[in-house]
């Protein structure tokens, strides 16, 4: 296929324009909201990444994108301010009903998957732009490979093996164009600053709240461009 003169150009500098193209993007490939976010401005805190442990979600042990696989704030704070000027923030929200225990155990898988959906195309585009190296983080775990399915959650509750990621046994993951770890299992706090700049709920969804407390869930795409 031939490639045109956009995605033949790399590009070593960040174009202004092409950041409000990238967010106008983010919208068009399902976002509900998307801003651009100097990478300057955010904040790295190991504490995001042990909430993954304590207590430990389902995926702690069992992912290469969960911890304790993933990169520390400390490596990450040290290495991404001086690769990536920007971040672009996509923001999808799920219904209530999607996210809140029982329904969790389908509709979180689902969202998550969605998510990645979204991580995979914004970079893509940004790739394609003449950001070689634009990377992508999602938000919650990786259930592209049958993980965080109403099977795979019952097997688990029930103290049963249950799939792990194929990667941890020496194979190669067959949709690594895809998959993406959660930003906080990086520690990167994106968390707070979605509240910060009003793109989340005042509370977080938990199973134990009901779904009155929290009327909407976001779901978060994040690519780094530089």
């Amino acid at each position: 296929m031939q490639q045109t003169a956009e995605q033949r150009t790399i590009k070593f500098s960040v174009e202004p324009d092409d950041i409000d193209l990238l967010v106008d993007y983010s919208r068009q490939a399902g976002a509900e909201k998307a801003v651009a976010v100097r990478v300057l401005d955010l904040t790295f805190r190991e504490s995001k990444r042990r909430k993954c442990e304590v207590p430990a979600c389902a995926s702690y042990l069992t992912n290469l994108h969960c911890p304790p696989k993933t990169p520390d704030a400390h490596w990450m704070q040290s290495c991404l301010p001086e690769a990536f000027e920007y971040g672009i923030l996509a923001v999808m929200y799920s219904p209530e009903q999607d996210v809140v225990f029982p329904h969790q155990v389908r509709g979180g898988g689902e969202w998550s998957i969605k998510t990645d959906k979204l991580v995979e195309r914004i970079e893509s585009r940004a790739q394609a732009l003449g950001y070689y190296k634009a990377m992508g983080f999602t938000c919650g775990p990786c259930a592209l490979c049958g993980m965080w399915t109403e099977p795979w959650i019952m097997k688990v509750l029930a103290g049963e093996d249950a799939r792990k990621c194929a990667v941890l046994d020496g194979k190669i993951c067959l949709l690594h164009r895809r998959s993406r770890p959660a930003a906080e299992a990086c520690g990167i706090n994106l968390i707070d600053f979605i509240r910060e700049v009003g793109l989340a709920p005042k509370h977080l969804i938990f199973p134990e709240v009901s779904a009155d407390a929290v009327p909407r869930c976001p779901w978060y795409a994040f690519v780094l461009v530089g």
